[in-house]
């Protein structure tokens, strides 16, 4: 059963419309989300995304065996968390086929093609709308619809049928060749003629490298799950601090309704009726951003020896070396909370008989974390009379409701239990030795990562230790239990206040202890388990200090 603000038939939000004699329809709350979507897309591409910033060529190459047509990944991609070898697949997605089957052999186009290219381009959202104005599913230009005599290019049948048949222009005129076609279609004909092949542009470079992976099933720059992932794009960096549309169509129907402003009559009549303001309410709630630059280095000397054409043995020196800035969030001032990263310069060296390397990249050693929680989203309500301390709450739960994605990423975060419960107050006078809470192989370490489920770049808070269902949990130290029950994606969840620190069990089975509760270091808490958002059966356990603030700090850094 759908959720309660979600339209049958359409998998759309409902802002307001309230069914057929509604003089609001459903049409205009679809225009509004779209309309909050953009706002969200606009801001969040401001910022270089992973395939960019993956496939850009390092800022300086030296050296007499430097690889001049080396990119990022080639040089550091070991810390990027990124792999070469696994297949990059396209989402399943059957309700356009029929039309991407007909349109593919009317303009003689290979139906996988033209697929990749839609989903490259929209992700299959026949809405979308770029930051360009182009639109749809193929993403088409106002000169492009207007020169097929496309009447509406949000009409699957229509924007294909346009899409398609540019596509089949571009391959006609580059003799076939794909990549010279899909650099054509997203950089357009007049640069890939200007540079005589794909033009150096690193969103097109990246672009077409992730249509060719799909059509051959075969290799690109993708994330996985491994350790070091502290060299990262700006989006994969502020992704968590965005302006989730959702939270604008929550404002909207809450805020935007004559009961709550008091503008009553019909929509027909200006500023009557349900007002949204997704733009104003928008640029109250948009992150405040700091970044550092970071310079990334790699350096790598080596001899080789081979036979001359006289017969004589001769040994060469080669160097190669790679320097390239990229920058660093350093504090996020988000609807939220306020979040200050801190980074420092990770040296790795390797010296060999015949070899030396040494590489330089950043390394995140804390996350602090400021309330007062969801401020910002409190005063707006607050200007708007909902002073009730439940009105904050309704905002998010509604938002979860609408917004699936957004109910994950609030369920990432403890910001929503402190609404409710502070668990960051209080004191307890403990000796602040720590110990393990159990044994076992750490199987995704503190720092930036690719969450395994949402297969996103995301802050790991936290230590996960590998332990079967049932295991017993041990509390780290002495302390007072300051939370026990349900923790969103982390499940069943004990948190207590050691004194100088805080330590948080999650993905529970069970628990062996009441909030209230004083335990000792070494005592059973829990039983361990896969509760809640998670890949298989493990302790997140995580360490926080900080009076009224949460400052993450690496277990590792702490445990005895």
């Amino acid at each position: 059963m759908l959720p309660k603000y979600i339209a049958l038939g359409t998998g759309s939000p409902v802002i307001y419309s309230y069914g057929e004699e509604d003089v609001w329809s459903l049409e205009q709350d679809i225009e509004l989300v779209n309309e909050y979507k953009e706002l969200d897309r606009t801001w969040t591409n401001q910022f270089e995304d992973f395939y960019t910033f993956a496939y850009k060529k390092p800022d300086s190459i030296n050296g007499n065996g430097a690889d001049n047509d080396a990119t990022v990944k080639d040089v550091w991609g070991s810390y990027m968390a990124i792999s070469s070898v696994q297949p990059l697949n396209m989402p399943e997605n059957t309700s356009y086929d029929d039309i991407f089957q007909v349109k593919a052999q009317k303009y003689n186009l290979e139906f996988d093609f033209l697929k990749a290219v839609a989903w490259a381009e929209s992700s299959f959202n026949p809405r979308a709308v770029s930051s360009a104005d182009c639109k749809g599913l193929m993403q088409l230009s106002k000169a492009k619809i207007d020169e097929y005599g496309i009447d509406d290019p949000f009409n699957p049948e229509q924007n294909i049928d346009g899409g398609a048949r540019y596509l089949r222009y571009l391959l006609d005129k580059y003799d076939g060749d794909k990549e010279l076609a899909l650099a054509g279609y997203n950089a357009g004909p007049g640069a890939v003629d200007e540079y005589n092949g794909v033009p150096p542009y690193s969103e097109t470079t990246g672009y077409i490298a992730k249509i060719m992976a799909v059509l051959e099933n075969g290799s690109v720059a993708v994330p996985t799950l491994e350790e070091g992932v502290n060299v990262v794009s700006e989006q994969e960096q502020i992704k968590q601090h965005r302006v989730n549309w959702a939270i604008l169509g929550a404002l909207d129907r809450i805020l935007g309704d004559p009961i709550i402003h008091g503008k009553h009559g019909i929509e027909t009549i200006k500023d009557r009726g349900r007002i949204p303001k997704p733009e104003e309410h928008f640029n109250i709630l948009e992150p405040e951003l700091e970044w550092d630059t970071f310079e990334l280095y790699y350096f790598h000397r080596w001899t080789e020896t081979h036979t001359n054409e006289d017969g004589e043995e001769v040994t060469e020196t080669y160097r190669e070396e790679y320097r390239h800035d990229i920058t660093l969030l350093t504090y996020a001032d988000s609807y939220e909370a306020k979040y200050h990263y801190d980074w420092e310069e990770k040296v790795i060296e390797n010296e060999g008989e015949d070899s030396y390397t040494k590489i330089i990249v950043p390394e995140l050693q804390s996350v602090k974390k400021e309330g007062p929680y969801f401020e910002r989203l409190d005063n707006l309500l607050i200007e708007n009379g909902l002073t009730n301390e439940n009105d904050l709450e309704l905002v998010l739960r509604l938002a979860m409701n609408m917004n699936e994605d957004f109910y994950i990423d609030a369920n990432l975060s403890s910001s929503l239990i402190e609404i409710i419960k502070d668990t960051e107050g209080g004191y307890y006078e403990g000796s602040g030795d720590l110990t393990w809470p159990i044994r076992g192989e750490i199987t995704s370490p503190f720092g930036m990562r690719v969450h395994p489920i949402l297969k996103e770049r995301r802050l790991h808070t936290g230590i996960d230790i590998g332990c079967p269902r049932g295991a017993e949990i041990k509390a780290a130290g002495d302390g007072i239990v300051v939370f026990v029950g349900n923790n969103g994606a982390y499940g069943k969840c004990v948190i207590i206040n050691h004194g100088e620190y805080r330590t948080m069990y999650a993905h529970l089975l069970s628990y062996d202890t009441v909030q209230g509760e004083e335990v000792s270091q070494g005592q059973t808490i829990a039983k361990a388990d896969s509760t809640g958002l998670s890949s298989g059966d493990h302790l997140h356990f995580e360490v926080t200090t900080g009076e009224g603030e949460t400052n993450y700090v690496d277990p590792l850094t702490i445990l005895d």
